[in-house]
């Protein structure tokens, strides 16, 4: 989604709140905040996902990662995941790649993960 369409939401939003007529609705909210989400970020966030789940599996673990409730095992597998990280070609991530990992990976638990603090 371009940063124009961004605008175009936050208008959007911006004149239906103003309009007195108008009911919010958390269904309408979802819908601003869905419409007003960066294109790639959904994107970006499963590209990582599945590079965590690649690694899980390499590793023989199972489970799904959302599933773990235990926070320390999934502070480890994400730190053992952080370390041994690598480009397709062998050579180490750039930081900003290392940075945009975490934030999807954080985004994606916070989500969904049964840990919720």
């Amino acid at each position: 989604m371009s940063s124009s369409n961004n605008l175009e939401s936050a208008h959007e939003l911006e004149h239906n709140t103003s309009n007195e007529s108008n009911n919010i609705t958390v269904d309408n909210i979802q819908r601003y905040i869905k419409k007003s989400k960066i294109q790639n970020t959904d994107a970006c966030t499963q590209k990582w996902v599945r590079s965590l789940q690649e690694y899980r599996k390499k590793k023989n673990i199972s489970y799904d990662i959302q599933t773990l409730n235990d926070k320390n095992q999934l502070e480890q597998e994400l730190c053992e995941f952080f370390a041994d990280m690598k480009r397709q070609d062998g050579k180490p991530y750039k930081p900003e790649s290392i940075v945009s990992a975490y934030t999807s990976l954080r985004r994606y638990l916070f989500e969904g993960s049964a840990i919720k603090n």
